[in-house]
């Protein structure tokens, strides 16, 4: 059988003819294995960034590449070692056919990347994969093969053929087995994989093509001596594909190590970003412990002089700034009475009331300590600073359980409005803390203003609060009855701003 001028399974000359020895220079043979390994070990790194290519764009670029580079690295792996097939007559090289021979190793360049760029492979598309690769190979030497003209005939012995064939397949098989494997490894030892594998694939490539070479028997007319149908061409041609082979190489592996370095740069910056986030959240947490009470999650006192002193120089000049200080009743009691938990749960149930209460996220609320607590807020007028009060001591008032026990709790408030009574941030919490006690000494729950146009007198809103006239001379006192757990009452009193 005769197929591109190949003769097919024919072994024995016919009579006249003669088979021709040849042989094989093993310096060239070494050259087409180090271009075998080189070529795969590039190609295996440029799968690499492929499969980490963020960007599809960057994705179908790198593949090209990779296709390129393996077929260039076949194609050039085969000619290396056609130069060093020495045959005992001159040979010359058809273009048309060699360039055909380009074709088919481009096709199995790409149809490799492609099966690398599945996700997944099962094993019956993996040997057709593998299969369909392999015999693309086979036909770029045996194509590769037809264009050498020669004074001689070529004749294939057909087993061997079929060897080289399942060489090639193999190969293409172990070549996608170490490209899915490698890609998704790292390690100290990475790269020293890579270069087996390298070792491994190349052995392959150049074992299916010496053994298609070892098939192959060139028969000649017997008086036709070895004699030079044309000019032999070899060396330039090999040269030529050599040296645009090694640069494309050079260039994959150059473009690889580079992208490598840059994805490695990127990783590095990320895990900057990742420590600098870190230290800034760690940086928030730790200003927020500084300004916040953990208790309420409420501003502290220094986190409510730092945001006062902004509400102060902030507000603009149509609105006023009411501070209100509150507290609760009888808070101490409530501890002694019922435990810490009890006065947590209350500290909790105002700073709640007061969250409810507030009307836009700009108003501050801090608990300054203890049962001290103190709102800001931007208004028109005094009258929405008391009607926001009452709707806190309402909210305070209504019934919360602590460990099975139902507690009623009542506040007081004491409100200054700025401008008007009070012109800095010490002067307005002072006075708010003024009208704050004048409230409780006159028996508790309500709210009270501090009046700057009657400075003898303090207006006061609420259930249980009237008129107080600003005696600071008199001392005042109350009385005030609450039941305990054991159901008896006591009375406490108390003259001035005396315990809360």
């Amino acid at each position: 059988m005769e197929w591109l001028g190949l003769h097919l399974g024919t072994v024995v000359p016919p009579p006249g003819y003669q088979v021709l020895y040849a042989y094989h220079q093993p310096a060239l043979v070494a050259v087409a294995y180090l271009v075998a390994c080189a070529g795969s070990f590039a190609t295996l790194d440029i799968n690499e960034r492929i499969y980490q290519a963020g960007l599809r764009r960057v994705r179908w670029q790198w593949s090209a590449l990779c296709a390129a580079c393996l077929a260039g690295t076949i194609w050039a792996m085969h000619f290396i070692s056609m130069l060093a097939f020495q045959p005992a007559h001159g040979t010359h090289y058809d273009l048309g056919i060699t360039l055909a021979s380009l074709g088919i190793a481009a096709a199995a360049g790409v149809a490799l990347v492609l099966a690398l760029a599945r996700p997944q492979l099962s094993l019956r598309g993996y040997l057709l994969c593998a299969s369909g690769i392999g015999c693309a190979i086979a036909s770029m030497h045996y194509v590769g093969m037809a264009a050498m003209h020669a004074h001689a005939q070529q004749h294939y012995h057909t087993g061997l053929m079929a060897v080289s064939v399942a060489l090639a397949i193999g190969a293409s098989g172990v070549a996608l087995l170490l490209g899915r494997r490698l890609r998704e490894e790292s390690g100290p030892y990475h790269r020293l994989l890579k270069v087996a594998a390298s070792l491994v694939i190349g052995a392959g490539v150049i074992a299916a093509h010496f053994t298609g070479m070892w098939a192959l028997q060139l028969v000649a007319p017997v008086d036709g001596g070895a004699r030079s149908v044309a000019s032999n061409n070899s060396w330039q041609l090999a040269a030529a594909v050599a040296s645009i082979t090694l640069l494309l190489l050079v260039c994959s592996l150059i473009a690889a190590l580079s992208d490598k370095k840059l994805q490695q740069k990127d990783r590095d910056l990320q895990r900057v970003n990742a420590l600098l986030a870190e230290l800034h959240a760690m940086r928030a947490s730790l200003e927020h412990a500084a300004t916040h009470d953990t208790l309420t999650n409420l501003l502290n006192r220094r986190g409510f002089n730092q945001a006062l002193a902004l509400k102060l120089a902030h507000c603009p000049p149509e609105r006023k700034l009411a501070l209100m200080c509150l507290d609760i009743d009888h808070f101490k009691a409530v501890n002694d009475q019922h435990g810490h938990d009890a006065g947590d749960a209350s500290l909790q149930a105002l700073a709640a009331a007061i969250g409810v209460a507030a009307r836009n996220p700009g108003d501050i609320a801090a608990r300054l300590g203890g049962d001290e607590f103190c709102v800001v807020l931007e208004l028109y007028t005094q009258a929405e600073a008391l009607a926001l009060a009452e709707r806190i001591r309402r909210l305070v008032a209504h019934p919360i359980e602590v460990a099975g026990e139902v507690l009623h709790l009542t506040t007081s408030i004491g409100v200054c409005v700025s401008p008007g009574q009070a012109s800095n941030a010490g002067e307005l919490l002072k006075r708010a803390d003024i009208a704050l006690y004048r409230c409780k000494a006159r028996g508790r729950n309500g709210v009270v203003c501090y009046d700057s146009q009657l400075p003898s007198t303090l207006q006061v809103v609420g259930t249980r609060c009237a008129t107080l006239p600003l005696d600071e001379a008199h001392p005042l006192t109350y009385g005030r009855s609450w039941a305990n757990t054991q159901g008896e009452t006591t009375t406490a009193h108390s003259e001035g701003s005396a315990s809360t």
